[in-house]
């Protein structure tokens, strides 16, 4: 749970945004098909109806906050990185983007595309535990 007056209290400027990243703006179902089944064993799919769990481009939370760019960009979602990263949908953030890690599940095969893709928008890539940490070549000023 979020509560915006954590925030508030805090003089933090955030936006919140009750819902998951994905190639576009939509309705998610919970699937639990996942790994070993257990509680915490869940992923998402893309809804053919209405639900109340919304997916967001990646492209659209930064337009509704307002943001320039993104510092670090932290991604953690049990699969769906596959969806952000898909021929369908938008990568322009990563132009925007100075660092990312992410921890890619090799239970999508999308492991060596969103390497590559990486790559290709410049991050310099290093691997620690199961993250994968890009640093934006093209964006970080070597400052010797």
């Amino acid at each position: 749970m979020y509560d915006q007056k954590n925030f508030t209290l805090n003089n933090t400027e955030a936006y919140l945004f009750k819902g998951g990243l994905w190639n576009k703006n939509t309705s998610l179902k919970i699937v639990r098909d996942f790994r070993d089944r257990s509680d915490w064993a869940v992923r998402v799919e893309e809804s053919c109806y209405e639900t109340d769990i919304k997916a967001f481009t990646v492209d659209f939370v930064l337009e509704k906050s307002k943001f320039e760019n993104i510092d670090i960009f932290k991604i953690d979602i049990e699969g769906s990185e596959k969806q952000i990263f898909s021929k369908k949908a938008s990568i322009d953030f990563l132009k925007k983007t100075k660092c990312i890690a992410i921890e890619i599940h090799k239970e999508f095969d999308c492991n060596k595309d969103i390497i590559t893709i990486l790559e290709n928008y410049g991050f310099e890539l290093t691997y620690f535990g199961e993250l994968t940490i890009g640093i934006n070549q093209k964006l970080i000023e070597n400052k010797l």
